[in-house]
């Protein structure tokens, strides 16, 4: 099983930097979990898969990591689901892998060019607020991807002004890039960034996923 990024560099899964011991326990509770959902092979019938990821740290996004671990035999890296879904619809990959939380989702439901082929609900890795190590749970900013905005309620008092970034990976990173700061992103993410979990504001909550591919031509035709 190999992951590659957008740009078709490819990246070897069993890489040490998917085997961090901080995170273990996190990631086999998750996959005991999916696999008793019977869910462990859901994406195996697809050669390309394309989802939000960071070639940096490859399996730390929500939606790289289920594809993964729901046994996607080929997982491409993308910076926005929107590249990924451009490249679905001009033939370069097969499918996009979209979280049911992505608060975009509607154009994608929307698109002619698009065609909902599968749906499932799968345990993603625990949503923490977390900062540099050493630090306090607060900070003048935090940062967030769009699809934890409704969390942000739950955190009120711990920062004076939230900034919304493209991935929970992005959030972490820019934590370590201002000081002052803390985020919200996945258990396995702020882990791999040595960052410090204050608290845990949703442990493994059950996600639903959707599998879009490119309309057929001639699916298109039947439906004008």
């Amino acid at each position: 099983m190999n992951i590659i990024n957008g740009s078709g560099v490819e990246l070897n899964k069993h890489s040490p930097s998917l085997q961090v011991p901080q995170y273990q326990s996190e990631k086999a509770s998750l996959h005991s979990q999916i696999q008793s959902l019977g869910a462990s092979r859901r994406l195996c019938a697809y050669t390309a898969l394309g989802t939000l990821g960071d070639p940096e740290v490859p399996g730390a996004t929500c939606s790289e990591f289920t594809a993964l671990a729901c046994g996607a035999k080929r997982v491409i890296q993308y910076s926005t689901f929107e590249a990924a879904a451009a490249d679905v619809i001009n033939g370069k990959i097969e499918v996009v892998l979209v979280p049911a939380a992505y608060e975009k989702l509607n154009p994608f439901i929307q698109s002619a060019d698009l065609i909902v082929i599968d749906q499932f609900k799968v345990p993603i890795p625990s949503l923490v607020l977390a900062g540099r190590p050493g630090t306090t749970a607060n900070g003048g900013k935090l940062f967030h991807h769009p699809a934890t905005s409704p969390l942000l309620l739950e955190v009120l008092g711990h920062y004076e002004l939230a900034l919304a970034v493209g991935s929970n990976v992005e959030a972490c990173r820019s934590v370590l890039e201002e000081e002052n700061t803390i985020c919200i992103t996945n258990a396995i993410c702020a882990e791999r960034f040595g960052l410090e979990i204050f608290r845990v504001i949703r442990k493994r909550p059950i996600m639903p996923f959707i599998v879009f591919a490119a309309v057929k031509a001639d699916e298109n035709l039947a439906n004008n």
